[in-house]
């Protein structure tokens, strides 16, 4: 997946459409769509249709050439595997790959994403209409995707970000409320006390990054680390701290 082609989504099917959920390159071949039903590179689509109506000047699956010829330095990631602890070490995705992959590889800025969040927010303008969010932002998983997607986010463990964002403490696997996934990412069928409401929906990025918009709220929000490997608990248990003196500013009790 990090060679810059899209021969690199190739993968079998592992399951039976509806009867799962795997974590997996649909999002990859919806790029491939877009190329083909437009006719454009998608680098080059989203350039035209997102981040320049954004006015996100720092966003590409490119950035060699994106920014030629005043590119940025190689992007370096910070990693474990030191003696002493962290180390630095290179990005593991290509500054320069031959296809734009629809589900991974987008170099951007914590400024240019927020103005894509702050975008869907407000209801999609200047890029959709209210109507198309309403779409992105529901429930698409019938009970067996349901069901995989839960153990995927969750499997024996309460000790993961999700089942985290209910309460600070452990919790029965049975009383974590049942997980959605939305065209966008996962989704909150329940409040969470002290934090995101009902509807709220959340993803993240492979170097420990995570972003969340809770419409009824009205806050849009996202951290960005250049920390590997994935999953890094520290990085989760960060997340939910910023989260939690957030929506304590926004609640006045900070």
């Amino acid at each position: 997946m990090f060679s810059g082609k899209i021969e690199g989504s190739i993968h079998p099917l592992v399951y039976q459409p509806g009867t799962s959920w795997a974590y997996g390159p649909g999002l990859d071949w919806a790029g491939r769509v877009v190329e083909i039903i437009t006719g454009k590179d998608l680098d080059d689509y989203e350039q035209e249709n997102i981040w320049g109506p954004l006015g996100a000047k720092n966003t590409s699956f490119r950035p060699v050439k994106h920014f030629s010829p005043n590119a940025p330095p190689p992007m370096q990631e910070t990693a474990y595997g030191g003696e002493n602890g962290l180390v630095k070490g290179e990005s593991v995705w290509t500054l320069e790959p031959r296809d734009a992959i629809g589900g991974a590889g987008i170099y951007s800025t914590p400024n240019d994403y927020s103005k894509l969040l702050a975008a869907l927010l407000r209801g999609g303008a200047p890029l959709l209409k209210k109507e198309s969010v309403d779409i992105l932002f529901s429930p698409q998983l019938g009970p067996g995707s349901v069901a995989g997607l839960r153990e995927f986010i969750i499997g024996d463990s309460v000790e993961t970000s999700f089942s985290r964002q209910y309460s600070q403490s452990d919790e029965d696997y049975d009383k974590i409320p049942e997980i959605q996934h939305s065209l966008v990412g996962t989704l909150n069928t329940e409040d969470v006390p002290g934090r995101r409401k009902k509807g709220s929906v959340n993803w993240g990025g492979l170097p420990n990054l995570t972003w969340w918009i809770d419409r009824e709220s009205g806050i849009a929000a996202t951290v960005f680390t250049q920390l590997m490997p994935p999953g890094d608990s520290n990085s989760r248990k960060l997340g939910l701290e910023l989260e939690d003196a957030l929506y304590k500013l926004y609640r006045g009790t900070a």
